[in-house]
This record gives C-alpha cells, structure tokens and sequence, in this order.
C-alpha cells in the first residue's frame, strides 16, 4: 500500500525516518547504493541495523540489505521531549530538535525540527523552523512557531494545533560559545484529564477548584451585601435574615470592597463569649443562690420555734 517503485520506497524511508527533505537531507541513489543523510546536528544521527529492513516479516523474515555507517552525524545540536494534549485529553509526546545552522555578521540562526511518534501519519515530522540570535548571544525571533499533529482515528479533533513559545516570561535562550547546548520545555497550557479534588476560598470570595491534574481554576464568587438599617432587618431563623422595607434593599459586592468584610477561608468561627468571665460570674450566681437559700431555711426555722412557743 506504500508503492511499488524505488522513488516511493525511497519516499517511504524518508517519511519513516523523520527527514525534513525541505530543509536537508533526504533519500537518494549512487551508483546502486541507496543513500539516507540525516538533517544536520548530532541529536539527528539516524541509527539503523540490518534487520530494520525486510522484504516481508511474515512470508521471508530476513535482511535484504546490508547497511553500512558513512559519516558521523555533526553539527552543535539538542533535543529534549515535551508533553501535548490533543481535545480528548489524551497525552502526545513530541520530540525538539534544535540544531546549528549558519552564522553571519547579524548573529547565528538555528534550525529547529518537531517530530512525533503520535502524529498520525506516515512521516512522523510535523515541521521545522529558524531561531535568530544576535552578536551577544540573546534570542531574537523564531519561524514557523505554529504546527499540526493529525490526530485521525483517535476520536480527537484533527489536526490538533500546538503553538511553540520562544519568547514567554520564563523563557531563557542564548546561543553562546563555550556552553553545552540544552534545552528544555518550561511549562504549557494544556493538561490531561482532571477531577475537583479540593476548593479554596480566597478573601475577595473567589471560589477556586483544585483539580487532580494540579491545575487551578475560579469556579465563582462568593458575594456580599450590606444594608442601609442592619436593625430593619427580619429574623428568619437558623442564623438567617430577610431584607424589609425598614432595612432597605441589598447593596450586593465583593469582600473587602464597599465596607463589607473579608472572608476566611478554611476557618471556623470560635466563640465570642469570654469564658473565664461567664465561670466567674456563675461561681458568684451560684455562692448567691446557696446564701440566699440558707437565709430563707433560717427565717423558716425561727417562725417554727417561734409558732411551737405560742402554743
């Protein structure tokens, strides 16, 4: 189903392999010898063994061809890998690569290439571009910061777009001499499936969900409202009141704003009676009442002696 001529096959190997063939590289024949060059940079070396190749792994398992090493990959490069999310949620790695271009009188140039084995097609290359550094090594501009990933058969939404970001807050390339070259992914903007797992209420009232995946999200607002004449207001019970005529309709707003008060999240509200005062002053209740009580048996046991004397 891949072709029948040497062109195809050739065109096959290539897509198989990752080759950018727009950029360098490619597959090619010489003199009956098939060719495959790699794009530039050492993090490209392509490395294959004799039984990569077979004519038909069922029928006439073997190696038809004899591959043999010709150069070494060079070229100052790196390559690190880095997580993407298509629509569903499903996890896609992607490979970057970036290696050494050409330099100039304006600075170096760089050129980057973004593989996967999740892209859903023949060449597992999605795209390639240019970084720009100038005379002192800082990063200037990059190329071709937007690419596809197919995504058919997966149930996903296809293509699925991924935009790499050269330039954000907590990005730091240079291209500097002398250095090993390294790279890595940051952070992103997308995630894996996640349930709410815990909330949090700040002290504006702004409700925020903890999800399993470890991203927080603001769910709602907690409001408040304050009154013209607090004392208008009617008792409901259970701790609650209801807006009347005498106290005037809600001035409904954030916590902390408008003269309302701030909230406390994962705080309960403890006693405002003060516990040492209200011991006190049951201890004196209860002295009283003994006293009181032993006036009144007294006064009761004078009028008996006194009614038992009269008879």
């Amino acid at each position: 189903t891949f072709g029948t001529t040497l062109g195809e096959l050739m065109q096959f190997m290539s897509d198989a392999l990752g080759i950018a063939t727009e950029v360098s590289g490619g597959v090619s024949v010489d003199d009956g010898v098939i060719q495959i060059e790699g794009n530039a940079g050492t993090a490209n070396h392509l490395r294959l063994r004799d039984v990569d190749m077979r004519i038909n792994a069922h029928e006439a398992p073997g190696a038809p061809f004899v591959i043999t090493e010709q150069a070494e990959a060079v070229g100052e490069s790196t390559r690190t890998s880095f997580a993407a999310f298509d629509s569903l949620g499903n996890e896609m790695t992607l490979d970057l690569t970036i290696a050494f271009d050409s330099r100039d009188d304006l600075g170096t140039t760089w050129r980057y290439h973004v593989q996967s084995d999740d892209h859903q097609a023949l060449s597992r290359h999605m795209g390639s571009g240019v970084m720009r550094f100038n005379n002192h090594g800082a990063f200037v501009s990059a190329t071709e910061e937007a690419f596809s990933v197919e995504r058919g058969g997966t149930g996903a939404l296809t293509p699925q777009t991924i935009n790499l970001n050269f330039t954000g807050a907590n990005q730091n390339l240079s291209a500097l001499a002398g250095t090993t070259s390294e790279v890595a992914s940051i952070d992103r903007d997308g995630s894996a499936l996640g349930t709410l797992t815990d909330f949090d209420i700040a002290q504006d009232g702004m409700i925020s969900g903890i999800f399993s995946n470890g991203l927080r999200r603001d769910l709602g607002q907690v409001a408040t409202a304050t009154f013209t004449n607090n004392q208008g207001l009617e008792e409901a019970g259970g701790n609650l009141y209801r807006a009347t005529a005498n106290s005037g309709p809600a001035g409904i707003s954030n916590p902390g704003t408008g003269g309302t008060g701030r909230l406390i999240g994962r705080a309960l509200e403890m006693s405002n009676v003060d516990l040492a005062h209200e011991f006190i002053d049951m201890v004196r209740a209860t002295t009283g009442f003994s006293a009181n009580s032993r006036v009144l048996t007294t006064s009761d046991r004078l009028l008996q002696e006194l009614m038992n004397i009269g008879r």
